[in-house]
């Protein structure tokens, strides 16, 4: 055997310390897909063999109409595209913070 698999540097079989199995259980934790991921994927997939939208479309409501179908991308649409573009109180924080900092 070569040294470095499986065998350690004098030849000999490595010994596994409960700390490398653990780490080799994480390691291999992380390369495995996940249902949900596959489940979201799945989702996009099917999105985007959809026909295109006309662009006056009400976006939230056409995401509310397909909650069923695509739940994940729903539950996502409703969380951002339901934030509003601006707002009058990150305005005054601006402006606040122009009038503390002068750009001279």
């Amino acid at each position: 055997m070569v040294p470095g698999f499986g065998t350690g540097l004098e030849g000999h079989p490595e010994e596994r310390t409960p700390e490398s199995r653990a780490n080799n259980f994480f390691v291999s934790a992380l390369y495995q897909p996940t249902p949900e991921i596959d489940g979201i994927q799945a989702e996009i997939r099917l999105y985007l063999k959809e026909d295109v939208e006309t662009k006056d479309i009400e976006v939230l409501p056409y995401w509310a109409s397909r909650q069923k179908s695509s739940p994940k991308l729903a539950l996502m649409a409703r969380r951002y595209l339901s934030i509003p573009a601006t707002s009058a109180a990150s305005e005054r924080v601006f402006s606040t913070g122009r009038r503390v900092v002068s750009w001279q």
